[in-house]
């Protein structure tokens, strides 16, 4: 399980909201100069939020400005990364390769590679919002600080 530590910004019936905190990231990592994350945090990316739901057993009381820590699977982490990198890419290669060899226009191949990756984040997108709402790919609350 991967945890992370964030903070309570709203709390509603059955679920929480939480802001991430992503700053504990940036400490652990060696490669500080070349980091997109630590370069995204310094041009003032916008921090994530995301609903936890609540086991039907629970019985604490959350409180915005809680301090909790969540746990998502590894698996989910690793996969959704996979798919959010990777698949467009070989949407973008596929499509290029697909038209370079039927066409012989560089401008097609471009104009098909540009296709490709779009239609790979479409493709993304669909399925990541097609799994959202299953049960083992939600995060859950570990504990509280």
């Amino acid at each position: 399980m991967v945890t992370e530590k964030v903070r309570v910004v709203a709390v509603e019936e059955g679920a929480l909201w939480v802001e991430a905190i992503q700053r504990s990231i940036c400490g652990s990592c060696r490669a500080r100069s070349g980091c997109g994350q630590r370069l995204l945090q310094q041009l003032g990316a916008k921090p994530v939020f995301m609903r936890v739901m609540l086991a039907e057993h629970s019985t604490h009381r959350y409180e915005v400005n809680d301090q909790v820590v969540i746990a998502i699977p590894e698996n989910v982490v690793v996969i959704n990364s996979l798919l959010a990198y990777i698949l467009p890419m070989l949407f973008m290669l596929g499509l290029a390769l697909l038209v370079h060899y039927s066409l012989t226009s560089e401008l097609y191949t471009i104009i098909a590679g540009a296709f490709g990756l779009a239609l790979g984040f479409l493709v993304v997108h669909l399925s990541i919002t097609r799994h959202t709402q299953q049960e083992q790919l939600q995060p859950v609350i570990v504990s509280l600080v």
